[in-house]
């Protein structure tokens, strides 16, 4: 008897865990600043040179999302093409998520797949041929990122970006704040494509097909600052609340002191996020001095919760 009321509470237990999963979708907002983008507007780099974009076209693959701590959540086999600034509102599977603290992707295609043919997948798949084309044969693969558009003085110079090449598949990871709100989950993440060439002179002619060093900066670009969570803690910091500084950042040692301004017995934890989007370090109940140990170095941010929900999130470069 015991051995059947057994199996009934597993079959019960499952059902319940298969009922609690939700189904996850990823929004992308795209924008110029605080407007929306559109094809032909005008935009400045933050050095104040302008340019305008005519296409925009970038594969993103490899959808993870880290949660609950130390959980992570793959959408295998999830190939997104972001062309036309088409609305994206993508189902990525479904899962049990309390709390989202991350989510990383490619930009571009692994090696894996960025050397097969189009033509095998079915036409609406986002690897299959395209018009305009994504694909600069077997050998070099797919085309990462595309940008056209015109730049220079008065905008003089038409400009052509072809992104292409195993190297430049680059790593994005957005800190989430994004909590479990019933049987759906939207990760909203804001595109500002205002930051695409920063720290790049656009005074000059720009035509690459492949890699270069103006391709590499747009793909540290795309990595750093392009993308964000659309619902994060935004605008100025409240100076009456907990407050977190760092310094000094960047920094080439391995102790990094973060001051918690305003302290109080709100703060619940910083949490620390690798350029992976894994949780490295969580620090409870956290003292208004703290000092943290990063071994390696590389990108990291630093969350700050107050009364268990993420107030603030700043980025950290270890040389």
């Amino acid at each position: 008897m015991r051995k059947y009321a057994f199996i009934l509470f597993v079959i019960m237990t499952g059902t319940i865990l298969l009922s609690a999963q939700q189904a996850i979708y990823l929004k992308i907002n795209h924008k110029i600043g605080n407007e929306d983008f559109a094809f032909g507007k005008s935009i400045k780099n933050n050095a104040g040179q302008e340019f305008t974009l005519k296409r925009l076209d970038y594969y993103i693959s490899n959808i993870t999302l880290y949660h609950d701590n130390d959980k992570t959540f793959l959408a295998k086999d999830t190939f997104l093409l972001i062309r036309n600034i088409n609305e994206i509102n993508h189902y990525l599977g479904s899962q049990f998520i309390n709390k989202v603290d991350s989510i990383a992707f490619d930009i571009g295609i692994d090696t894996f797949y960025n050397h097969d043919d189009p033509t095998l997948w079915p036409a609406s798949h986002p690897l299959s041929p395209k018009d305009p084309d994504m694909h600069w044969g077997w050998a070099a693969g797919y085309k990462f990122v595309v940008l056209e558009g015109k730049n220079g003085p008065d905008l003089f110079y038409d400009f052509e970006m072809h992104a292409f090449g195993d190297p430049l598949l680059t790593r994005v990871v957005v800190p989430i704040n994004n909590t479990n709100n019933g049987d759906k989950l939207t990760i909203e993440l804001n595109a500002d494509y205002q930051h695409l060439f920063d720290d790049i002179n656009l005074d000059n002619v720009i035509v690459i097909h492949g890699s270069s060093k103006v391709v590499i900066a747009v793909m540290k670009n795309l990595k750093n600052n392009v993308f964000s969570d659309a619902n994060k803690f935004s605008g100025a910091i409240d100076v009456e609340k907990p407050h977190l500084t760092i310094a000094p950042n960047p920094t080439n040692s391995e102790i990094v002191e973060i001051s918690l301004t305003n302290y109080n017995q709100d703060v619940s934890n910083i949490t620390i996020i690798d350029s992976n989007g894994k949780i490295v370090q969580k620090i409870i109940n956290p003292s208004p001095k703290q000092e943290i140990h990063l071994e390696k170095s590389g990108i990291y941010f630093i969350q700050l919760y107050i009364a268990g929900q993420p107030q603030q999130a700043l980025k950290l470069v270890r040389l």
